[in-house]
């Protein structure tokens, strides 16, 4: 032990309790076997900060050669560029390899389509896995710890997830990323930065209530403690439970689409819908979301309603059936050799001259770009003495209403929606006939909608659904505007 200059005792690294429970962590989810060149995202706040202290002090014994990676993201300015230069330094004094790759988030956001902690993650990840590829790295180790786990499961259940989302994050991620503090609570994390003497920086972002997970860790997640005061050792428990189940019934479903088959890569699926039609609703909805993963870059865009969507095609007595996805994607059955086709739109048939099918998460403050028809929808929060009714293009909603996820997208099948001032629904199909809206526009117009409904027909009407009253306490106004 060594002291500070105020007397306190210092504790080395090496005999910290935290050393050895990240061992044993390590070792249990087999997330390194020694050896390996680890990139180490540190953004200098405490998580990271621990977590190179802890790898550096296992690097010796466990032979490991670490790469410091750090990620400017462009949003703070001044106080971003002050956190690179810390972790450079630390790096430095460490005696490891620095990277840093930086960005102009804010430029790069309204072309995006993406919401702001969105876009950071993706670029701040493909940044990681860029260092990994260049210094020949076989694990990228990530800070988390057990209550950014706690808050993941309680964002992906109000997002509405299946069991894949509220499994949580895991511990080894694509045989690549890997999270050594998982199991370490932040006050633990804070003790062993304290007891060690370890100094990291403070992110002025994290106590902006712009961000979900900010808000959810400062109002929502402390009220749910009071009902369950070990609530996020509950919560990561279940996160546990479910990652296993998860992973059983994923092992399931490959196995079945390799007896029948199906390729991880090609244009077109073919499946008997008989046999779809044979499975367990639980088994069956994982295996058509597995195929329609296949079918889209990253597998993103898939949400339980297209799989929700093309389960009932199926189900349904026709003989035939069809069901426009994300990424232009189709799907449809095949009446003469009774098969699920799943194929990019225009394979095999001719092609056609409508758009392809679009859907965009939205995350408000947002801008989404609709690059078909050269606009923007921007999404931003509103005061009530700030609205104005008189502007072409804009509408103002009750959060509270809405049922998010929220998104903005093409028109589907079967949509409807309550126009506002109206008592009941209508067809969207026929509002649109109603306003005599020509038919090659309509695959291109961008409805904004929820789980629920669609709640708004750029620029022509509102849902009834969501209009603002007396009660209304938060307030989304969204705008359409042509793309800059």
């Amino acid at each position: 032990m060594r002291k500070e200059g105020g007397g306190k005792a210092i504790t080395a690294i090496a005999s910290h309790p935290v050393l050895s429970r990240v061992r044993g962590i390590i070792l249990r989810h087999r997330m390194l076997a020694g050896g390996e060149t680890v990139v180490v995202a540190a953004s200098g706040g405490p998580d990271s900060m621990a977590l190179l202290k802890v790898l550096g002090g296992l690097s010796e014994e466990m032979a490991l050669r670490l790469v410091v990676a750090h990620f400017n993201h462009g949003l703070r300015r001044e106080e971003g560029n002050r956190d690179e230069e810390f972790v450079r330094k630390c790096a430095e004094n460490m005696n490891l390899a620095f990277e840093c790759g930086r960005a102009d988030i804010p430029r790069l956001l309204p072309s995006s389509g993406r919401s702001t902690e969105d876009l950071c993650r993706r670029m701040r990840y493909d940044f990681l896995a860029g260092v990994a590829g260049r210094y020949g790295a076989r694990r990228i180790a990530l800070g988390h710890h057990l209550h950014d786990q706690a808050e993941t499961v309680v964002m992906n259940l109000l997002r509405g997830s299946g069991p894949r989302g509220l499994r949580g994050m895991q511990p080894v991620r694509d045989g690549l990323m890997i999270r050594p503090l998982l199991e370490l609570g932040r006050d633990e994390i804070l003790r062993f930065l304290e007891d060690c003497g370890i100094e990291y920086v403070r992110d002025s972002s994290n106590r902006s209530d712009r961000f979900v997970r900010n808000r959810l860790r400062a109002s929502l997640v402390p009220e749910m403690r009071r009902f369950n005061p070990r609530l996020d050792a509950t919560l990561v428990r279940t996160a546990e439970i479910l990652r296993s189940e998860d992973e059983y019934l994923q092992a399931i479903v490959e196995d079945r689409l390799r007896e029948w088959g199906v390729p991880r890569e090609t244009e077109v699926i073919g499946v008997p819908v008989d046999v779809l039609q044979s499975l367990h609703p639980a088994l069956g909805n994982r295996v058509l979301k597995e195929l329609l993963e296949r079918m889209t870059p990253e597998g993103t865009g898939i949400g339980y309603a297209h799989v929700l969507a093309v389960a009932e095609m199926i189900s349904r007595s026709e003989p035939a059936g069809e069901v426009a996805l994300p990424n232009g994607v189709v799907a449809r059955r095949d009446p003469a050799k009774g098969l699920l086709v799943l194929e990019k739109s225009g394979q095999g048939r001719g092609g056609g001259t409508s758009a392809s099918p679009f859907e965009l998460s939205v995350e408000p403050p947002a801008t989404v770009a609709v690059d078909v028809i050269g606009a923007e929808l921007r999404f931003s929060w509103a005061d009530r003495g700030g609205m104005d009714f008189s502007v072409e293009g804009r509408v103002y909603m009750d959060n509270e209403r809405i049922t998010y996820p929220l998104v903005v997208r093409s028109r589907r099948a079967g949509d409807r929606f309550q126009p506002f001032g109206m008592s009941g629904h209508k067809k969207l199909k026929d509002f649109l006939i109603d306003i005599k809206l020509p038919r090659r526009r309509r695959d291109e117009m961008p409805l904004v909608a929820d789980r629920e409904s669609v709640l708004w027909v750029p620029p022509w009407r509102l849902s009834e659904r969501v209009r603002i009253t007396g009660a209304t306490r938060r307030i989304l106004m969204v705008e359409m505007k042509a793309q800059k």
